[in-house]
């Protein structure tokens, strides 16, 4: 392969990478990279590191929360597109919120839990006889 044949390669591969997850279309709206959190078994805790990613319509104090929980992961006063990076660690599915100073949820995000082989895993012993 020339060095030419090479870069016409890998062009066209760094455009579809760049434009693979979803441009924000509208204010407010909450995003979650990615949406889906793997583990190999179900029930086992996936972990994953996630991307939030929100823009403001206005400046106005916009809060991120897990549902269920009186106690904001982070907030931020600004029109500009904020971006927090979260470590999870669950084995079912989360919705997260976004919620104004006065309570109001403005967006909801779900990241989902899949797994690669469903149902309850044999119990295996570390021998056989045949």
């Amino acid at each position: 392969m020339t060095a030419l044949n090479a870069v016409k390669l890998i062009i066209p591969l760094g455009i579809v990478f760049s434009f693979s997850f979803p441009l924000m279309a509208e204010p407010n709206q909450l995003v979650i990279k990615p949406q889906k959190c793997v583990s190999l078994h179900e029930g086992q805790i996936c972990y994953q590191q996630v991307t939030f990613q929100w823009l403001s319509a206005k400046e106005q104090p916009l809060c991120l929360y897990l549902v269920g929980s009186s106690k904001p992961m982070t907030c931020a006063t600004t029109s500009e597109r904020i971006s927090f990076t979260l470590d999870f660690k669950a084995s079912n599915e989360q919705t997260f919120e976004l919620r104004s100073s006065g309570g109001d949820i403005v967006s909801t995000a779900t990241i989902e839990v899949v797994s690669v082989y469903k149902g309850k895993r044999r119990a295996t012993t570390g021998w056989r006889l045949f």
